[in-house]
Formats: structure tokens, C-alpha cells, sequence
């Protein structure tokens, strides 16, 4: 598009910007010490939680995680249950005569930091920590419409990653460039054509008026 200018217009430097970003997911398990009996939890009368094994050091404690409300031995025993290496015991007291059970949620630590530049496709990746989430997700530069340039995602013990094309602004176009773009227009002090440039594609010459000067480029807002 061009439109007729008095003063040359100012160029503008908007370019990708550098910044990172990582998104991991994770997953989180948590039980009640009330209600109906289940895997994962301690309730259910009679019932049993997920986690079979010593109960502590003490010889009274039961072999697997006692269900809540349920009969114990003596006042103030206490029972630890492990969960593995990368999450809390649950732990049952005895009190009053009933068992209540006291279960931790086990929520994984945070990803680790995004690398400083985008990872090569088909490299390792993983966290550090042996309990740690090896879901990863990372953002290199942002297009000046706001989108992300490059994104980069740790799954299966490998990077994927894509990147796109950033649309140029429309002030760092050239004349055929600005001409070709629905969002930019072409400044000028009189009247210019495309075919005063001899851009690519363009038929003769047949503009009733050309030979203006190319002021810049700049974007126009598009209709809806």
C-alpha cells in the first residue's frame, strides 16, 4: 500500500526479543483421614492405605498403614509408613484407642532452569533431581506480535523443538517488501508504484503518476 507523507518517517528498531520461560507440569497425590476406604488414602473402617512394609521401629506398629478409626494397642504409638525416596512418610497415632492417620501430599520439585539458548533437537534432556518432573517446557525470543519464536519441550528424555519465522515490522522492509504486505504501507512525498522499483512480479510501468520518493514503511491496523 502507499500513502502520501510530508516528513520522512522515523524508522523503528522493534525487533525478536531474548527471554526464556519454562512451564513444567506436574502431577500431585494427596489422601483424607476421613470418609470411605481406598487406595492412596488412610480412611475406610477396617480398611488399609497403599503402603505395606515395617511400621516403625516399634513391634506393636501394624505391617501396613492402619485404616483410620480402626483399633490400635496402645495410646500414643506412633507408625511411620515410607513412601519412597521422593516423598514423606504417612504416619498413624494411636489415640484414644483408634488409629488416626496422618497422609502427605507428594508434590515433585520444580523443573530446573530452561537452557540459556535453545536446545539442539534430539539432545538429552531431564532434570537433575531424581524426584524431579523430566517434563520441560521453554520459550526462545518473542515475534513482535507477541507470539513465541522458538519453544522447546523435554519429554521422553529428548528435546522437541520448533521455531517459526518472524513477520518483519514494517519499518525494516524495503520499498517491494512494504508494497507486498497488506499491514504496511509505503510513505511517500508525492506518488509513488511499485513499478517505479522494478519489484519482482510487477507489470509495466502504467501508473498515472510515479516517481516519488520512498519515505519508509510503517503498519497500518488491518479491518476486522
Amino acid at each position: 500500500m502507499v500513502t502520501v507523507a510530508s516528513v520522512v518517517a522515523t524508522l523503528a528498531t522493534a525487533a525478536c526479543g531474548g527471554s526464556t520461560a519454562s512451564d513444567g507440569g506436574g502431577g500431585a497425590s494427596s489422601g483424607g483421614s476421613s470418609g470411605g476406604g481406598g487406595v492412596g488414602n488412610a480412611s475406610g473402617s477396617g480398611g488399609s492405605g497403599n503402603v505395606s512394609g515395617t511400621g516403625g521401629q516399634n513391634a506393636q506398629c501394624p505391617p501396613s498403614f492402619p485404616g483410620h478409626d480402626t483399633a490400635c494397642p496402645q495410646n500414643g504409638l506412633s507408625c511411620s509408613y515410607s513412601q519412597g525416596q521422593c516423598c514423606p512418610p504417612w504416619e498413624a497415632r494411636c489415640v484414644d484407642g483408634k488409629w488416626e492417620g496422618l497422609v502427605s501430599s507428594c508434590n515433585p520439585p520444580p523443573p530446573d532452569p530452561c537452557p540459556a539458548t535453545p536446545p539442539a533437537p534430539g539432545t538429552a534432556c531431564g532434570s537433575s533431581d531424581p524426584c524431579g518432573n523430566d517434563y520441560q517446557y521453554c520459550t526462545y525470543d518473542t515475534c513482535q506480535e507477541g507470539t513465541d519464536n522458538v519453544t522447546a519441550q523435554c519429554q521422553g528424555g529428548v528435546w522437541t523443538v520448533e521455531s517459526k519465522l518472524c513477520s518483519a515490522p514494517c519499518e525494516k522492509l524495503t520499498p517491494c517488501q512494504c508494497f507486498k504486505r497488506a499491514d504496511c504501507e509505503a510513505l511517500t512525498d508525492t506518488c509513488l508504484c511499485e513499478c517505479d522499483y522494478n519489484c519482482p512480479g510487477t507489470p509495466p510501468c502504467a501508473c498515472a503518476c510515479g516517481g516519488g520518493k520512498f519515505l519508509g514503511c510503517q503498519s497500518i491496523e488491518l479491518p476486522d
